[in-house]
């Protein structure tokens, strides 16, 4: 089974990811952005040490996560479809770049990330993490200056494109793949009936061989 989880900075994503990979077990393999596991996908690699180093511009690192997605895909249908561990997948290359992309009016790009989509794994779920605005800038207040990324600042210097990504990526996330939205508000890190209360929400879509 794959479950794929879908939103932007500060929805809780990972924090959803990480909870879920702990809840569905040792048998369940946590993997992030790329779709194959840490390390297998060298042109991601570089794209992301690039983008946390600030340079290159937005349109040629698109450029760069485009073909990184394309050896993903390629990797991912490599692996032998009765080795494949059951993946909780926080985000992809796929819908975050082409919702951005998509919201930056950077068509060129749109239209090479689609002609993409077919090839997508189908998760079995994919849930996409809703949060309020107020609530995502609460999170922002809390969260330490060192790991805060320019990422997470978006939704303050330009909220209009932030939210016009966030609009795309549910869009397009509607679209392809089965959805479900999840609220991941609240202190879902340490208020334990929150975080249960999240769990069990999520368990209730997922079929019982899920486990």
């Amino acid at each position: 089974m794959k479950l794929l989880f879908e939103g932007l900075d500060l929805a809780g994503k990972s924090t959803v990811t990480t909870m879920m990979h702990q809840r569905l077990g040792s048998g369940w393999e946590l993997r992030k952005n790329s779709m194959v596991p840490v390390g297998t996908n060298t042109i991601y690699d570089l794209a992301l040490r690039l983008r946390l180093a600030r340079a290159i511009d937005n349109v040629n690192l698109g450029f760069l996560y485009l073909a990184a997605l394309r050896h993903d895909i390629e990797l991912f249908e490599k692996e032998p479809v009765g080795q494949q561990a059951d993946i909780v997948q926080d985000s992809t290359i796929m819908l975050r770049s082409l919702a951005y992309h998509k919201a930056s009016g950077n068509h060129e790009l749109v239209g090479l990330f689609e002609s993409l989509l077919d090839r997508m794994p189908r998760y079995d779920i994919l849930f996409l993490c809703t949060i309020t605005h107020e609530e995502r800038l609460r999170r922002l207040q809390l969260r330490r200056k060192e790991n805060i990324g320019e990422e997470d600042l978006l939704v303050v210097k330009d909220p209009e494109l932030f939210y016009q990504t966030e609009s795309y990526l549910f869009e397009y996330a509607r679209r392809h793949f089965h959805t479900v939205e999840i609220d991941t508000g609240g202190n879902i890190k340490f208020d334990q009936a929150r975080k249960q209360a999240l769990i069990a929400e999520i368990m209730s879509h997922i079929p019982a061989n899920g486990n």
